[in-house]
C-alpha cells in the first residue's frame, strides 16, 4: 500500500510489481494477506477483501475500527484503533472477527499488536501482553515500557519484533531490538547498539 492507495504485486520475489485497482476511493490504513488470493485492506470506511489476488473486491460491513488489521486464516481476523496510550489506560481498543468479518467483538486490548495463531496474540501497551485463547483475557508478561512500541510482528510464542517510534533513536542507547523468552519463560530484550554519526 502507498500513497493515494496504491496496491501493488509482486509474483517473483519483488523483481517486478504490477499496479491493482481497488475501485474504493476510502483511504487505506493497513493490508493483510492470509495466502496469495486472500487480502484485506482495513479503510477508513470498513474493510474491503479479495479472494482472487486483488483482481476483485468487496466490501465486508463496516468494522468497528479502521486501523491496524491481521487476519489468521480465512475465518479469524483482527483490527484495531489507534490506542489512548498518552492518557495511560485503554478501553476496548480491539475488534476480533470469527465469521470472515461479517460481525465483530470489540475486546479489552489495543493496538499495536500481533497474533501467531488463533490463540497466541500479544499487544503492547506500557508494557507486553499476552493472550493464550484468542483474546478473551490478556495478561501482562513483561514491564518493559520504554521505548515504546509503533508495531510488533509475532513469529511465535517466543519471539517477538517489535518496530520503535522513530524517537526513540534519539533517546535509547543502546536500542531494544527484540524480545524474547528465556528458560524460565521471562520475556527479556536483546540489544542492538545505536550507531552515531
Amino acid at each position: 500500500i502507498g500513497e493515494n492507495n496504491a496496491l501493488l504485486k509482486t509474483n517473483d520475489g519483488g523483481e517486478t510489481w504490477t499496479s491493482l485497482t481497488t475501485n474504493h476511493s476510502s483511504v487505506f490504513y493497513d493490508l493483510s494477506c492470509v495466502n496469495e488470493n486472500l487480502i484485506f485492506i482495513s479503510t477508513n470506511n470498513g474493510i474491503i477483501k479479495s479472494e482472487d489476488g486483488g483482481e476483485s473486491w468487496s466490501e465486508l460491513i463496516p468494522s468497528p475500527f479502521y486501523d491496524n488489521i491481521k487476519f489468521i486464516n480465512n475465518n479469524t481476523g483482527f483490527v484495531s484503533r489507534s490506542s489512548t496510550w498518552m492518557n495511560y489506560e485503554f478501553e476496548n481498543d480491539l475488534a476480533k472477527t470469527i465469521d470472515g468479518g461479517q460481525t465483530w467483538q470489540e475486546i479489552k486490548a489495543t493496538s499495536p499488536f500481533g497474533f501467531s495463531n488463533e490463540n497466541i496474540g500479544f499487544f503492547y501497551f506500557n508494557g507486553l501482553y499476552k493472550t493464550i485463547n484468542g483474546g478473551n483475557q490478556f495478561d501482562i508478561v513483561s514491564s518493559l515500557s520504554y521505548p515504546r512500541l509503533s508495531n510488533i510482528l509475532v513469529l511465535n510464542e517466543n519471539t517477538i519484533w517489535g518496530i520503535f517510534q522513530w524517537h526513540t533513536l534519539d533517546y535509547a542507547d543502546p536500542i531494544r531490538g527484540i524480545l524474547k523468552t528465556n528458560a524460565n519463560g521471562e520475556y527479556t530484550t536483546y540489544m542492538f547498539p545505536q550507531k552515531h554519526g
